[in-house]
C-alpha cells in the first residue's frame, strides 16, 4: 500500500500538472483518478494504524472513526475537483488540446498504464497472502486507474491522428470520467457521512439479526 501511495502521488502530479500545460482536460481527469486512488491508499493506510490502537478513556469504542473522517474530507474534496472538471468540459466542449499536445498527453497517459498493471497484479498477489479484502479493494482500484487511462489516450491519439476535429475527443472523455469520479468519490463521502452520524443499517439486516440472536441460547 505503501508503494502505491507513492506511485498514485507521482502519477496524479505529473498527469494534472501535464495536462495543464498540455490544455488537455482528459489528462487532467486522469489525474484525478489516481488521486482517487490515492485516496484509497490513505484511507487503508490510516485505517489499519488506528485500528491497531486499543481503546482508551477518551475513545471507548476505539478509533475507526479517524479512518472515516479522513474518508470524508477527502472524498467531499475530490468530489468538488470532478464537479468542477465536468463544468469546464461542459463550457469548453470541442476546444481541446491543439495536434502535436493532444500526441504528447497521449503518451503521458501510457506511461501510467504498464506501472499501474504492475501494481495491480502485485497488490492482488499480497491481497491473496493475507486473505484480505481490503487489500483486494484497493488492488483493483489501480486496475480502474490502468483502464482509464488506456481509454484517455486513446481518445487523444484519436485527437492526434484526425486532427482538430476530433477536438472533441478530449472533452467527451473527461466528461464521461468525470462523471464516473463524482459518482465514486460521491459514493466514499456519502459512506463516510452515514458512518460518522450513527445511521441504523436497513430494518431488513436488523431483523435478520435479531432472528438469529433470538434463536441462539
Amino acid at each position: 500500500t505503501w508503494i502505491g501511495f507513492g506511485v498514485n502521488l507521482a502519477l496524479a502530479l505529473i498527469k494534472t500538472v501535464a495536462g495543464f500545460f498540455l490544455h488537455s482536460r482528459a489528462l487532467i481527469a486522469d489525474g484525478m483518478h489516481s488521486l482517487l486512488d490515492l485516496l484509497s491508499d490513505v484511507a487503508v493506510l490510516f485505517g489499519l494504524f488506528m485500528a491497531q490502537r486499543p481503546e482508551d478513556a477518551s475513545h471507548p469504542y476505539g478509533h475507526h472513526r479517524f479512518a472515516t473522517l479522513s474518508r470524508f474530507f477527502l472524498g467531499g474534496g475530490l468530489v468538488l475537483f470532478a464537479l468542477g472538471l465536468v463544468f469546464s468540459a461542459g463550457l469548453g466542449f470541442g476546444t481541446g488540446p491543439d495536434v502535436p499536445e493532444a500526441g504528447w498527453a497521449a503518451l503521458i497517459a501510457l506511461l501510467s498504464l504498464p506501472i499501474k498493471e504492475w501494481l495491480f497484479w502485485r497488490t492482488r498477489k499480497v491481497a491473496r497472502a493475507l486473505k484480505s479484502d481490503l487489500v483486494m479493494a484497493n488492488a483493483w482500484h489501480h486496475r480502474c486507474d490502468s483502464l482509464s487511462s488506456l481509454g484517455v489516450a486513446a481518445a487523444l491519439f484519436g485527437v492526434w491522428l484526425g486532427g482538430e476535429q476530433w477536438a472533441f475527443l478530449d472533452d467527451g472523455i473527461t466528461l464521461f470520467l468525470g462523471g464516473y469520479l463524482v459518482f465514486e468519490a460521491g459514493k466514499i463521502f456519502y459512506r463516510a457521512l452515514i458512518e460518522l452520524v450513527d445511521t441504523a443499517p436497513r430494518r431488513e439486516i436488523i431483523e435478520d439479526f435479531r432472528e438469529h440472536i433470538l434463536a441462539t441460547p
